[in-house]
């Protein structure tokens, strides 16, 4: 199993969408998927830029999900930015067929989360965030 490092800290770009409401939304993502690629995909690279993440609530935890085949762990971020907001995010390039897949998706945590306290962890192309609830 391998572990991701959680960078924290940072400015939070005020550009960046918000909720407008005061409830948490954890499918709040702000702007979504960055695409820049050509045509006949490699199924790494399309698989990337396509992720869909899941989430769900534990008594302990949220738990963030999402399968991403192919992919190293050198070429994924997870972040704490400022105001409680995670980042997960990835880019995929092919050098030799001059492809490019990339990703972001921003959640806005709940008050209850310990963001100091973050794992994360690529397993079997599994990517799994773990954030424990206080």
């Amino acid at each position: 199993m391998s572990s991701l490092g959680v960078w924290r800290g940072g400015e939070y770009n005020d550009w960046t969408p918000q909720s407008t409401s005061n409830v948490w939304d954890p499918f709040d993502f702000g702007f979504g998927v960055e695409k820049s690629w050509g045509p006949g995909l490699d199924d790494d690279v399309s698989a990337l830029a396509h992720a869909h993440i899941n989430w769900r609530e534990t008594n302990n935890a949220h738990v963030f999900h999402t399968d991403l085949p192919g992919v190293r762990r050198e070429e994924l971020k997870v972040q704490v930015e400022d105001n409680n907001i995670l980042k997960i995010s990835g880019e995929k390039t092919r050098k030799k067929r001059k492809q490019r897949g990339s990703f972001f998706r921003r959640f806005r945590l709940p008050e209850n989360a310990i963001t100091d306290r973050i794992s994360s962890a690529l397993k079997d192309g599994v990517l799994t965030i773990t954030v424990p609830k206080g």
